[in-house]
């Protein structure tokens, strides 16, 4: 009788862990990079190891956890972590998606990357006046401040120049606007290289401003592409 019942145990601790790797595996597969969710599954092999390998240990832990108990919260963990790794996986399949649209619901704004290879090639470089212009609208006003607080907090001196507007229907994007592309001033040929060498595709256009003005540059924000 004891070995009977000793043998329907192992029984079920091992179809414990081959429903737990079953369930596992094909989702980890699927969701890829956000399989470290389902790594939630651990309690659900540990609980039947410990049973298997160290009896005592499980016993000591059933005076303070009952096992019926234990499987609801195992069967629990792994829910939500199917749960939230499909959701993970579907904003940012989503959120690509919208960018690839240019969807107006996605809100530009500079990476952590973007900032340090900013701040990297403009060290040591002398730019007078840094003025971000931006058309109107909550999108490209947002993205604008991001660089203008990014020029600041590295020593520039830099403000926004909102209610800008392009002269041109393709003047949509990262641009740097320039008073006289074919004559620029020194500062303005510096600014074009700094950012095409941190990586910006920026595109260069007709920036209308006062000859007086003494910058005869600005970085300018358009609508998304």
């Amino acid at each position: 009788m004891q070995f009977k019942e000793s043998t329907r145990c192992d029984s079920q601790h091992a179809i414990r862990i081959v429903a737990c790797g079953a369930i596992f595996i094909p989702i980890s597969v699927c969701y890829g990079g956000y399989a470290r969710w389902l790594l939630a599954g651990g309690p659900f092999l540990i609980d039947s190891v410990i049973k298997r390998a160290k009896p005592e240990w499980a016993k000591w832990l059933d005076g303070y956890l009952l096992p019926k108990t234990r499987q609801r919260i195992e069967v629990t963990i792994i829910l939500l972590a199917v749960f939230f790794a499909g959701f993970f996986a579907w904003r940012d399949e989503h959120v690509a998606r919208l960018l690839a649209e240019g969807h107006p619901e996605v809100r530009r704004h500079l990476t952590d990357d973007e900032k340090a290879r900013l701040k990297e090639i403009f060290a040591g470089k002398s730019v007078p006046l840094i003025i971000v212009s931006t058309i109107s609208g909550p999108e490209p006003e947002r993205y604008a401040y991001d660089f203008v607080e990014f020029f600041k907090s590295i020593g520039f001196n830099a403000l926004e120049s909102p209610n800008a507007v392009p002269l041109n229907d393709d003047d949509v994007g990262l641009m740097i606007g320039i008073r006289d592309k074919d004559n620029p001033s020194d500062a303005a040929k510096l600014f074009v290289k700094l950012f095409l060498d941190a990586g910006f595709r920026v595109k260069q256009v007709k920036y209308a401003t006062d000859q007086t003005n003494p910058i005869d540059f600005d970085l300018f924000v358009g609508a998304q592409k």
